[in-house]
C-alpha cells in the first residue's frame, strides 16, 4: 500500500489535503487537490466527490456522517477550481470536459493506494456530467465499483430559443473566440442558498 503524504488543510481543520501536479497545459502549471477527513484508520469502502461548476469541496457535515457509516470521504478539487487555482489560470476555465479525467484517474489511484476496495464516484450538477462522462469512458476497467448522481447537470434548463438559437450561437463564438466573457451569471440568490452561513 503506497504512503501519499497529506497536508493539513488551511480551510476546514477536520480536513487534509493533498496536492497532485498533472502535465501541463496551454496555462502551464497543472494540479488537482484530493481531500480526506483526518484520521487514523482508514475503511475499504470509499467515496470520491466530484464538485460542481463554480464550487469546490468543502463538505466537512458530510464526510463525518459518511465515516459514522463506514466510508472514507474523499473529495477532489478539479483543475482550476478552489483549491486547485493558480493565478495563471483562467478561474474554472475548461477547453473539453475530458480534461477533468486525468484528475479523476490520479484521485482514485491515490484511494486505491489507501487501501480502498470499493469506491462509490460521485458527481453533484456538473461534476455529474463529468462522472457520466468519465463512467462511459472507463466502464469494466475496475476503477470504480458504482456511481451515485446528484442534480446532474445534462441539459440547460432554458426556454426554447435559448436553447436552440442563443447556446448555439454562444457555443460557436467560443470555438473563435474561447477567452470571450458571456455575460450573466448567477443570481445573487444562488451562493446563499447552497451555504450553511446563509440559507442552505
Amino acid at each position: 500500500m503506497a504512503e501519499h503524504h497529506f497536508q493539513q488543510d488551511k480551510e476546514i481543520a477536520d480536513f487534509e489535503t493533498l496536492t497532485l501536479q498533472q502535465p501541463h497545459d496551454n496555462e502551464g502549471e497543472v494540479v488537482c487537490t484530493v481531500l480526506r477527513l483526518k484520521k487514523e484508520k482508514r475503511h475499504p469502502i470509499a467515496a470520491l466527490h466530484v464538485h460542481g461548476f463554480n464550487d469546490y469541496c468543502f463538505h466537512q457535515e458530510t464526510a463525518q456522517r459518511f465515516d459514522e457509516k463506514g466510508v472514507d470521504w474523499y473529495g477532489i478539487d478539479l483543475r482550476r477550481s478552489g483549491r486547485s487555482y493558480r493565478l495563471h489560470q483562467k478561474f474554472n476555465g475548461l477547453n473539453a470536459m475530458e480534461e477533468y479525467f486525468e484528475d479523476l484517474h490520479a484521485a482514485l489511484k491515490v484511494i486505491k493506494d489507501e487501501g480502498a476496495t470499493y469506491i462509490l464516484l460521485m458527481g453533484h450538477s456538473l461534476g455529474g456530467l463529468v462522472v457520466s462522462l468519465f463512467a462511459a469512458e472507463n466502464s469494466g476497467k475496475a476503477l470504480y465499483d458504482a456511481v451515485f448522481l446528484n442534480s446532474p447537470f445534462y441539459e440547460q434548463n432554458k426556454d426554447i430559443v435559448t436553447k436552440k438559437l442563443l447556446i448555439p450561437l454562444v457555443s460557436m463564438l467560443a470555438k473563435i473566440f474561447p477567452k470571450l466573457p458571456v455575460p450573466g451569471g448567477f443570481s445573487k440568490f444562488y451562493g446563499p442558498s447552497l451555504h450553511v452561513n446563509d440559507k442552505g
